[in-house]
């Protein structure tokens, strides 16, 4: 008798870098890691260097749409090559969008600064680690230390407990969210394919959504929460 599972098994392509051998694997979550780093820090540029012209709520809208229809485009042409050659051209925009949204929301207060501290640590360890990189410890170190510099960073410059608050939460929510999703790219994108992954982390926050449908299909098709 075959049980199927309670949810959909996670999308694969030909020849992903889950089946490349772990030296392979680990180069490519280095790559992709500090590429993702090296973008925010030069949306953080650009965000400081120019005036934003948008109001929170504009900025937002613009970076959602432009990730939403990147999504859409990833699940249409996934495993082509057009999906590569889209996600290469779409990172200026990805990085400028991302620039609008970062400076109008640190406008507003957010220190979303606090983001960049934990990858800033996460790519840290996936290069120190070696060979004994996880992913596990990836978040559970980089999120000690990265808490710890932020606590101290509030203490010294005198930061209200809200702000404080805050930058740990935000820090702690994107930590998670790029490790996770660094480690589910494996069985999503090839060797080669770190540009599209690092797009990916950015447009992969319509996953949710994505995975959602799916779970309905599943437990629709294989009758799962249906009343025996």
């Amino acid at each position: 008798m075959n049980v199927p599972n309670f949810v959909p098994d996670a999308i694969e392509v030909s020849r992903n870098v889950n089946t490349m051998r772990h030296g392979l694997r680990l180069l490519f979550v280095r790559r992709v890691q500090l590429l993702f780093w090296f973008s925010l820090v030069v949306a953080a540029s650009l965000a400081k260097a120019s005036d934003m012209p948008f109001t929170g709520s504009e900025a937002l809208i613009a970076w959602l749409v432009l990730l939403a229809v990147l999504s859409y485009c990833r699940t249409r042409y996934r495993g082509r090559s057009f999906d590569e050659t889209l996600s290469k051209g779409s990172v200026p925009l990805v990085l400028v969008s991302t620039a609008y949204l970062g400076s109008t929301l640190y406008s507003m207060g957010l220190p979303i600064q606090a983001a960049l501290v934990g990858v800033t640590c996460a790519v840290v360890y996936a290069f120190a680690a070696g060979r004994d990189f996880s992913f596990v410890g990836q978040f559970a170190l980089s999120w000690v230390i990265s808490s710890v510099i932020l606590a101290l960073v509030a203490t010294l410059q005198q930061l209200s407990a809200e702000t404080t608050r805050s930058a740990l939460i935000l820090n702690s929510i994107v930590l998670l969210y790029v490790v996770y999703d660094s480690s589910a790219l494996l069985a999503r994108r090839r060797m080669g394919e770190e540009i599209a992954a690092v797009i990916d982390l950015y447009r992969d926050i319509f996953n949710i959504f994505g995975y959602a449908l799916r779970c309905l299909r599943h437990w629709r098709k294989h009758r799962i929460w249906a009343l025996r």
